[in-house]
């Protein structure tokens, strides 16, 4: 049975552990492993975990921001900024282990994420996703506004990421 919670500040380590675990094993940069596994967004964003038997099997957060340059990979989001309503709900991070996937559990915490951004009084909930996520993301809700600037980060050059959203009413 999975539990979906909120998680508790003493389980960011960790969280940070399962995703280094997760991108480890889908052979991601080693040169990006640092800035993706921790970064200054934790200590303030909302955390939530799927748990299935005592077990964090999967986590994601989210964190507020007034401006879009104060979100985490601000960067990633310079050609489509203006499309963006603050404040802004960034649902980032999000890992399933491998042997958990392939039972919704990634939707689950999605929904439970952008749930979160919307209690915070966000009036937009972003995320950066690569190509094999986005038909599964549209059909859930989430509309493309564009492509995401890798620019900043060398190691994805050639790659290709999709700036999505969802719009809240006020």
């Amino acid at each position: 049975m999975q539990t979906i919670r909120r998680a508790a500040s003493d389980e960011i380590r960790v969280i940070q552990r399962l995703r280094e675990e997760v991108w480890n094993k889908a052979g991601t940069d080693a040169s990006l492993m640092a800035s993706l596994v921790a970064d200054g967004h934790d200590g303030h964003a909302e955390h939530w975990v799927v748990e299935e038997g005592g077990m964090i099997v999967a986590a994601g957060r989210v964190c507020a921001h007034d401006r879009i340059e104060d979100c985490p990979i601000a960067s990633a989001l310079s050609l489509v900024g203006q499309q963006l309503v603050p404040p802004i709900g960034m649902v980032l991070r999000e890992v399933v282990l491998p042997s958990s996937r392939r039972r919704g559990l990634a939707a689950m915490l999605e929904q439970r994420l952008v749930e979160s951004a919307r209690a915070q009084a966000c009036r937009t909930a972003v995320s950066v996703i690569g190509t094999s996520r986005l038909r599964n993301c549209i059909e859930r809700g989430w509309l493309e506004v564009g492509p995401a600037d890798l620019s900043a980060w060398s190691a994805l050059a050639g790659q290709r990421r999709h700036v999505i959203a969802r719009f809240f009413a006020e």
